[in-house]
C-alpha cells in the first residue's frame, strides 16, 4: 500500500515591524547595532584612545579651553556641529580602561552622543598583538606614592633586565589582545555609513587621531600622534 504524501506546512507570516523615520536606514549589522556609524554624518576616530579625553574635546569643548584639538574639530566639523550626528569612535586595547570608557558612553547616551569603544588595537592586517601593562614599572617610577593609571602600557616590555633601575627579576604577563584591519575599517565601516538626511551645514567629515608605537627594546618604544 501507498503512503499517502504529507502535505508541507503553510510558512508562518511574515511579521513587519515599521521602522521610525530617521532619514536613515541601516546599512548592515556589526557586532551589535550600537557599534553602528549608520546615522553619523560626522565621525571622529580615536586609535589609540586611552581614556577617552580627545572624545571629551569633541563633545565637551567648553570644559577644555585650552586643547588644540578644539580648532581640527571646528575646522572640519564646524562650530556649529550638530552633536547628535556627530560620532565618536574610540579604539583602545587596554582593558584597565573598560569601565572609564562604559561609564563615559553612558553618560553620552544619555544625552544622545554616540561614543563607541572597540577594545582592540589597530594595525596593517586583522589578527591579535601582545602587549604589557608594565605596572610595576610605573609604580616604582613615581615612588609608589600613587596607583599606576595605565600609561606604561604598551607593546614594549620594560620591566626585563634592561630596563636598568625598573627591572624586576619576574616577568610580567603577556596580554593578547585583538587587532582591527583598519584600512577596512575606514572603508566600510566609515566610509560605507549611511548617513542622514541632514546633518551639518559643512560636508561630512572624517577626522582621525592615532597613537603610534614601534618596540625600541626594554628602555621604552616609539610613540607618536598624529
Amino acid at each position: 500500500r501507498r503512503a499517502s504524501a504529507t502535505a508541507p506546512a503553510a510558512p508562518a507570516p511574515r511579521q513587519h515591524t515599521e521602522a521610525p523615520d530617521i532619514g536613515w536606514a541601516p546599512r548592515r549589522r556589526l557586532a551589535s547595532a550600537d557599534d553602528s556609524l549608520d546615522g553619523c554624518w560626522h565621525v571622529f576616530v580615536d586609535a589609540g584612545a586611552n581614556i577617552g579625553i580627545h572624545s571629551r574635546f569633541l563633545f565637551e569643548p567648553d570644559k577644555f579651553p585650552r586643547s588644540s584639538f578644539r580648532e581640527v574639530f571646528d575646522r572640519f566639523f564646524g562650530i556649529d556641529r550638530d552633536a547628535a550626528t556627530t560620532c565618536a569612535v574610540a579604539f583602545e586595547p587596554n582593558v584597565a580602561h573598560r569601565a572609564h570608557h562604559a561609564k563615559q558612553r553612558a553618560v553620552y547616551a544619555r544625552r544622545g552622543w554616540r561614543y563607541i569603544v572597540k577594545e582592540a588595537a589597530v594595525g596593517a592586517k586583522a589578527g591579535e598583538m601582545t602587549f604589557y601593562s608594565n605596572t610595576r614599572r610605573e609604580s616604582r617610577f613615581k615612588g609608589g606614592r600613587v596607583e599606576p593609571i595605565g600609561l606604561g602600557f604598551g607593546v614594549t616590555d620594560r620591566e626585563t633586565a634592561a630596563a636598568g633601575d625598573f627591572a624586576f627579576d619576574t616577568p610580567q604577563e603577556k596580554i593578547t589582545r585583538p587587532v582591527i584591519d583598519f584600512a577596512t575599517f575606514l572603508s566600510e565601516d566609515v566610509a560605507g555609513r549611511r548617513k542622514p538626511a541632514v546633518g551639518s551645514r559643512r560636508p561630512p567629515a572624517v577626522v582621525v587621531k592615532m597613537v603610534t608605537e614601534a618596540p625600541r627594546g626594554a628602555r621604552g618604544s616609539r610613540r607618536r600622534r598624529v
